[in-house]
């Protein structure tokens, strides 16, 4: 690994999340060199991960600054961008606004067929409960993108 301002893809594994945190730890110093003020992205799987990793950084180094903990679909899709120079900010499949258009759908005449019978009765009796729902799928989605993509591609 290089010293100084050096980037790159590093990846390590154990069971052991101390030793990982401890791992990351010296890699972020090595890397970042001379340069605190660099920003790292650190791929987590949730929220709660993030923020320990994140106190485990400040316990090793003193402090945690410019350390940007994004979700893998995020660092793909960021990734994606960059390499494939995708000009705008397609945010159609973030979950946020998934959800939304979820919700849009819904409400359409599409619940209103005779197979949506039990949907259509669940989503109409409390509009929190289409809310909800259309969370839930756009999560599922969100998911399914990331680690199942061959399923979505089969759905095209």
């Amino acid at each position: 690994m290089k010293t100084g301002n050096s980037s790159g893809f590093f990846a390590y594994h154990s069971n052991n999340l101390k030793k990982l945190a401890e791992k990351a730890g010296k890699v972020l110093k090595k890397a970042k060199g001379s340069n605190p003020l660099q920003k790292t992205t650190i791929v987590i799987q949730t929220p709660g991960m993030g923020r320990w990793f994140s106190l485990q950084m400040a316990e090793i180094e003193g402090v945690c600054a410019n350390l940007d903990t994004v979700f893998p679909e995020k660092f793909l899709f960021t990734i994606g961008e960059e390499v494939l120079k995708i000009e705008g900010n397609n945010t159609f499949f973030e979950k946020e606004n998934l959800s939304w258009l979820i919700y849009d759908l819904l409400g359409t005449d599409l619940v209103k067929r005779k197979e949506f019978k039990n949907l259509r009765e669940y989503v109409l009796e409390k509009p929190v409960k289409k809310y909800q729902l259309s969370q839930i799928v756009a999560d599922l989605f969100d998911q399914y993108t990331v680690y199942r993509p061959e399923m979505i591609e089969k759905w095209h």
